[in-house]
């Protein structure tokens, strides 16, 4: 159980470098005809970015609940990236390797639980 934290915990810590790169990859999509809903110095998240993340059978304020949770997330998300680009070096080459290992071991992890 202990190791699963762990495991959790790595998780979100790099879902959170993969997310902020994942949306700076988009410059073709960085055009005016993109709505922005959120914003943190230089990056932003569009409205067709949030799709998906409310159910189409929910209501809508639980829609707008859902949405304004993952915003305020998200931006959170943004100022720690930031405050840790600016006080840590971040070595690339090693979050890859570790974001890889940990895909093996979710992978794995889910197929014992398969069986199970």
């Amino acid at each position: 159980m202990r190791l699963f934290i762990k495991i959790f915990f790595f998780v979100g810590i790099t879902g959170t470098f993969l997310s902020c790169d994942l949306i700076r990859r988009k410059p073709e999509l960085a055009t005016s005809d993109r709505q922005t809903v959120a914003r943190v110095n230089n990056i932003y998240l569009y409205k067709d970015e949030l799709e998906g993340i409310a159910s189409s059978d929910a209501s809508k304020e639980d829609s707008i609940t859902r949405i304004t949770a993952y915003v305020n997330s998200w931006i959170r998300k943004q100022l720690m990236m930031q405050e840790a680009g600016q006080k840590i070096k971040i070595n690339d080459v090693e979050v890859e390797r570790k974001v890889l290992d940990y895909r093996y071991s979710l992978i794995g992890y889910e197929y014992l639980n398969y069986y199970i």
